[in-house]
């Protein structure tokens, strides 16, 4: 099932989906209890029907599935056993989770780096997704991986020691401040202590920046879009003032920064001189160190 946010489904949508596959819409794109039941009769549909056996449906905890009276009925009623994974341990005991959507992360992460590049950069629309997820789709759904997953949790074969100790592990929390690499200077008269750093940009400033960033601006070749520098620019303005001003610091810039991914774009119909073509950007360090007051 593919979900949708919106009120309703446009046909256009469905060009170039996967085989079987449900196209729904909700109010945030996000499952609820109605779709899920939805699901769970296609689901049951698919079944084999020479079969008397009970089958499992393994489930995360999510509040549709568990407080969901009327799908979990529908399951009892055709020999179905719902049970639900503990709480916080679907990266480690949910097949999907270890070998499906790790293999699905990876073969979307590259067919939308193709489609990116080819459309300069433009935010992927409902119209065109199926063009991207269906490859994607079609390289991951496979037997070798629903086998794979299951291996790996020790659900089939059964194997105890199948899940690492490291899992289990507690998450550990770093409160520690990013401390500056750049030289200090103290002023003669001052207490030796005080630290005066010229910074290139501050915090306000690289947020400010990250907030004018138009999404339909082509992504680099770490395929970061604008869109996401722009929509968690709250989020990344510190850390990204700290790799600029330490950068600025140490008088070096990152090879990264030293690449790009150009995008040729003509100014003319029929572009035959290089003055004919949009000029290529400078890099933003370069760009806010251009700007910085001397």
């Amino acid at each position: 099932m593919v979900i949708f946010k919106g009120k309703r489904v446009r046909h256009e949508w469905l060009y170039g989906s996967p085989d079987n596959i449900l196209v729904k819409v909700s109010d945030n794109g996000w499952i609820n209890t109605e779709l899920l039941i939805e699901w769970g009769k296609t689901f049951v549909s698919e079944l084999p029907k020479d079969e008397n056996m009970p089958h499992l449906l393994l489930l995360d905890g999510h509040s549709s599935h568990v407080y969901n009276m009327e799908f979990l009925t529908y399951m009892k009623k055709n020999y179905v056993h719902v049970m639900s994974y503990p709480p916080h341990t679907t990266h480690a005991l949910q097949p999907a989770d270890r070998a499906l959507f790790k293999s699905l992360k990876h073969n979307w992460s590259e067919a939308g780096r193709r489609w990116n590049r080819q459309s300069c950069g433009m935010k992927l629309p409902k119209l065109q997704f199926f063009s991207v997820f269906t490859e994607a789709w079609k390289k991951t759904a496979t037997v070798e991986n629903a086998q794979s997953g299951f291996k790996a949790t020790g659900m089939f074969p059964v194997n105890i020691n199948a899940i690492s100790a490291d899992f289990f592990i507690p998450s550990t929390t770093m409160e520690r401040a990013l401390q500056p690499l750049a030289p200090v200077n103290t002023e003669k008269g001052e207490n030796s202590s005080m630290q005066v750093h010229d910074d290139l940009c501050s915090t306000d400033s690289m947020k400010q920046a990250l907030s004018r960033l138009s999404p339909r601006k082509v992504c680099g070749p770490d395929g970061i879009t604008a869109w996401l520098l722009k929509e968690h620019a709250e989020d990344l303005a510190p850390v990204l003032n700290h790799i600029v001003n330490t950068s600025y610091w140490h008088g070096t810039v990152s090879a990264a920064w030293k690449s790009a991914n150009v995008c040729p774009i003509p100014k003319v119909s029929n572009p035959s001189t290089p003055s004919d073509w949009r000029p290529i950007s400078l890099t933003f360090y370069e760009r806010t160190h251009a700007n910085s007051p001397r």
